[in-house]
């Protein structure tokens, strides 16, 4: 740090003693593994200023670089680069490279973690080793999401203990720039929901224009769901069921047949059959 120092005050000082100079030099190239990144920048940056021609202590000190390079925070890193940027030289921009790779590193790792584990606490015990849920088209006005199962497209209140979308959501989009997603009389900006144990695209209106979309798609029969289900038994010689669905608003209680509910139809066919021993 010593060093460092010295080095520092006699390039902002302007003073540039041959002898002295040679014998920092040599002492900071035999040392150089023992710089911490900021000491490192500052010599880099003084080498630069007072124009020290040192290819070797130069070459020693990149070489330290590129070695605990992984171990720098990105502030460290930003002190190097701009070190390197001082001095026109070739060792010092292909000393670029592998700061921006770690810089870029660290980016895509807080990317992957820190933001998942800012939306954890809002999941309401749902456990971190479920499937996240996945963008598979983003538009200005609309996106569309894959949903694992154990994820809830929570439209009103939760109704389980299921990973939250509107929680996922809101780490992907803020809710002061995309308020319908908070707002339940608009589903959240869900325009239809998958149960929670099922997985499957859903899709989520950015804004309320886009939300009174969808619902005329759903209300005029232009929005088709396709459903893959497994089930055990023999298949049944029909492809068509029609009949009236019934479900209590505001009730999380499951959807029922009844003569009074609204009229729904449900086309199937058969894509595989397997069985073993006789059965289904």
């Amino acid at each position: 740090q010593a060093i460092s120092n010295l080095v520092c005050a006699l390039a902002s000082s302007a003073l540039a003693d041959a002898q002295l100079l040679e014998d920092v030099v040599q002492i900071s190239a035999q040392r150089s593994e023992e710089f911490s990144a900021l000491e490192l920048s500052n010599l880099l940056w003084a080498f630069a200023t007072l124009s020290i021609q040192s290819p070797e202590a130069f070459k020693l000190f990149t070489d330290t670089v590129r070695r605990k390079v992984a171990s720098y925070e990105s502030r460290d890193i930003c002190r190097v680069l701009w070190a390197c940027s001082q001095k026109d030289s070739e060792e010092l921009l292909q000393l670029q490279e592998p700061l921006l790779k770690s810089l870029l590193e660290q980016g895509r790792h807080l990317d992957l973690f820190v933001v998942p584990a800012l939306q954890e606490a809002q999941l309401r015990g749902h456990s971190a080793k479920t499937a996240r849920p996945l963008t598979v088209m983003d538009l200005p006005d609309r996106l569309v999401l894959l949903k694992p199962s154990d994820w809830e497209a929570d439209q009103g209140e939760p109704a389980s203990s299921a990973g939250r979308l509107s929680s996922w959501l809101q780490g992907l989009l803020p809710f002061r720039c995309f308020p319908v997603l908070q707002n339940t009389e608009h589903n959240r900006g869900f325009a239809h929901r998958l149960d929670v144990p099922s997985s499957g695209l859903l899709l989520v209106a950015k804004s309320f224009e886009s939300y009174k979309h969808h619902e005329f798609q759903l209300s005029t029969g232009r929005l088709v769901r396709d459903y893959i289900v497994l089930c055990h038994g023999w298949w049944p010689r029909r492809d068509e069921i029609c009949a009236p669905i019934h479900w209590h608003d505001g009730l999380n209680v499951p959807s029922r047949v009844l003569p009074l509910g609204k009229p729904s139809r449900t086309m199937f066919a058969q894509m595989a059959h397997c069985w073993k021993d006789s059965e289904a």
